[in-house]
């Protein structure tokens, strides 16, 4: 795609070129290039080392189990603390639950843990893959 500027009758494709050759008298000679030459030094000590830092990140297969990992732990924290509340509650309540209903309680509990950590994990997979891929687009 090429851009064309229009300054009269007269159209010019290559804009630097056309800005360089009809610089204004106020601007000393070499200005747009030492401008230029600026932002190109910025780019290079400031946007370009953040840039490979992102695709590094996104390249390294260590973050999308990161977050997978970190996940699970959220997951498993909360469901440690779950027979504690549950202790309290029959407490206030004034149940004292049988070995029997205790035994239930943490087979329920095992199972819920494990379709939580579950569906944690692959949320956590998920959403790191489309970070990773918005990354790797240019995107996020």
């Amino acid at each position: 795609m090429f851009l064309y500027y229009q300054q009269g009758d007269n159209f010019f494709d290559d804009p630097v070129g056309y800005a360089l050759k009809h610089q204004s008298a106020q601007q000393p000679p070499g200005a747009l290039e030492n401008m230029a030459a600026g932002d190109f030094n910025y780019y290079q000590n400031n946007i370009q080392p953040l840039q490979q830092d992102l695709v590094n990140k996104a390249l390294n297969p260590q973050t999308i189990t990161n977050a997978v990992s970190q996940a699970e732990t959220d997951v498993n924290q909360q469901f440690d603390k779950a027979p504690a509340a549950f202790q309290r509650q029959m407490a206030a309540q004034g149940v004292v639950p049988s070995a029997a209903q205790q035994q239930d309680f943490n087979k329920q509990q095992a199972l819920n843990r494990g379709i939580a950590t579950a569906g944690a994990a692959n949320q956590a997979r998920a959403t790191a893959a489309s970070q990773v891929s918005g990354i790797l687009r240019g995107g996020n």
